[in-house]
């Protein structure tokens, strides 16, 4: 019911937890029910604090809570590394939606072994296409880390704010292409991520992401590469890296590139990114040398960009990437740019998640640097997700499946509470009208009731029956008077031409009981043939008793005799009348 009457969509918060701080986002419901930025945030973490420390959870209510403010409910979402996630894109035959989880599973199980218990699996259906002239179903499977997986879920739980979502970067950037946050007007785009220690590739195909990869090689092998160059020079030459402590509060990432590191220094410095180190090189350095010492580094990643393109297209589909976005700190750098742009052979373009093309609402203004808005670029993706187009390794396949039960459940139960409801109603309708049709002929009645003077009482009707008593005495008494001529002509009536009644008498006998007893006594003779008397006379004592007068008769005598020449049978028989 509620998803049914719900119109606009709820308000989600992104959370990107990083090395150094945290960023929100949060995206709600906008004009013509689309989605807008509604307010974004960069709150740095405290001195010592860790992710894996027990005031971590503390530090994200103070933060959420100051975000959310008044909001009801947030969707909140949140993402770990991917660099843990193994992702495959398959392609299984066509089967019936039952057996599509244990396709999925086994297909993904034959090409990567993993434990149940220590990763969590989940798969989602990307669609179906013809391979070799049968159709198949794409579907991209993947596993993540349950303790990490956990370990995210329970801070934010500690903290009062439990997570909607947790997913990865990869699927961030699916958002972004199909929300149209970031509009490509290709198919086939690649995302390239150069990050500290390894970058990652993406492709995604029609919005999809349909192939993602690590590299290990990132920024740090090009701090190697300037390290290198500069052991040349005596002077330049840092302590060997083994030897230099690492900082307190720093990841280990962090830790292995201390801020006394001169490479370092000369990298960053390089891409100018002020937020990994806070002073600059002792040397002086042009852009273009420092390319230079990079370049062995630079191109290795870039051998590595292409193999994996050219596995896609051999692999995916032979139309090749038609875009790639290139993300990661090193977009500070024009120069790093135009040699990637230069060397990949694409249309090169750069994330900017809080641009002029994004929607953003008109309360808040976006970053004013480039760099600036596009570290907003995972935060901006979580906050885009939803359980229904993003992956969420709290809310897998397992859980969907459960919930299309339910929901199924729901809608028959809904839909015979529905009909009951209708028949209910129509029940309620017919008897209203019948209500109305009683209520009617009652009211008429009543009106009629009304028109009859006197009303009726008991007083009147006691009046009636005693009337009634005496009229029906009166009616007896007459009946007395005339019953010996009702009698007669009974008797007269059921009597057949071919007997002959000598004699009628009606006697009285004394009361029995309280009752005066009538007796009718006839005499008579039978004409006809002799054989037929006893007939004759049976059939006539029927006919009389058959009379509602007379009752209970006796035949007290009967004898042969002759009148004139004719043989005869005589009888006398006496019954009650009454």
């Amino acid at each position: 019911m509620p998803k049914a009457f719900s119109i606009l969509p709820k308000t989600t918060i992104g959370v990107s937890i990083g090395y150094q701080d945290v960023k929100l986002v949060k995206v709600g419901p906008g004009p013509d029910k689309s989605r807008v930025l509604l307010n974004y945030s960069v709150v740095p973490f405290p001195a010592q604090l860790t992710t894996e420390g027990a005031q971590f959870p503390l530090f994200l209510k103070r933060v959420l809570a100051q975000f959310c403010g008044d909001e009801k409910e947030p969707e909140i979402w949140s993402a770990i590394s991917s660099a843990q996630v193994e992702m495959r894109y398959l392609r299984i035959p066509k089967v019936p939606r039952k057996q599509i989880a244990n396709t999925v599973y086994w297909t993904f199980k034959r090409d990567v072994s993993f434990d149940e218990r220590e990763n969590i699996f989940d798969f989602v259906l990307l669609g179906d296409t013809i391979e070799e002239g049968v159709r198949k179903t794409e579907v991209m499977a993947y596993t993540a880390p349950r303790a990490e997986v956990n370990q995210l879920r329970e801070n934010f739980a500690k903290s009062g704010y439990p997570l909607t979502g947790i997913t990865i970067v990869p699927f961030l950037l699916q958002n972004l292409l199909r929300a149209r946050w970031v509009e490509t007007g290709v198919k086939n785009v690649c995302a390239l991520y150069i990050g500290r220690d390894w970058s990652r590739i993406d492709v995604f195909s029609g919005g999809n992401l349909v192939l993602s990869r690590g590299i290990k090689a990132g920024m740090r092998s090009m701090v190697e590469a300037i390290r290198q160059q500069l052991a040349e020079e005596p002077s330049a030459v840092p302590p060997p890296l083994e030897e230099v402590p690492p900082l307190e509060g720093k990841p280990p990432e962090e830790a292995h590139l201390p801020e006394d590191d001169e490479a370092r220094r000369v990298f960053f410095n390089f891409i100018r990114d002020s937020q990994f180190v806070e002073k600059p090189p002792s040397g002086s350095y042009s852009d273009s040398d420092i390319l230079h010492m990079i370049l062995p580094a630079l191109e290795r990643l870039i051998r590595q960009v292409e193999r994996t393109l050219e596995h896609y297209t051999l692999k995916f589909d032979s139309v090749g990437i038609d875009r790639i976005f290139l993300s990661g700190p090193i977009n500070t750098q024009p120069i790093l740019v135009d040699f990637f742009n230069e060397q990949l052979g694409a249309d090169l373009d750069v994330f900017d998640p809080m641009g002029s093309e994004s929607p953003l609402s008109g309360d808040i203004s976006p970053p004013e640097t480039r760099a600036e808005r596009e570290a907003f670029l995972p935060a901006v993706g979580m906050a885009l997700s939803s359980t229904e187009q993003t992956p969420n390794f709290i809310f897998t396949y397992k859980d969907k499946e459960r919930t299309t039960k339910s929901e199924r459940l729901n809608q028959s139960l809904f839909a015979v509470l529905l009909v009951v409801m209708v028949a209910c109603g129509a029940v309620f309708f017919w008897l209203s009208d019948e209500i109305d049709k009683k209520e009617a002929t009652a009211f008429a009645l009543q009106r009629e009731l009304d028109a009859f003077t006197p009303r009726v009482n008991q007083d009147l009707i006691a009046k009636f029956l005693e009337r009634v008593k005496k009229r029906q005495q009166a009616l007896k008494k007459v009946g007395a008077r005339y019953e010996a001529v009702a009698v007669i002509n009974e008797v007269s009536r059921l009597t057949p031409g071919h007997i002959r009644l000598l004699s009628v008498t009606l006697d009285s006998q004394a009361p029995e009981e309280g009752q005066t007893r009538h007796m009718l006594r006839v005499e008579g003779v039978i004409f006809g043939d002799r054989l037929t008397f006893e007939s004759a006379l049976a059939e006539y004592l029927v006919k009389l008793e058959g009379s509602p007068l007379l009752n209970n008769f006796t035949i007290q005598k009967r004898a042969f005799a002759y009148v004139g020449e004719s043989e005869v049978l005589r009888f006398a028989a006496q019954m009650e009348v009454g």
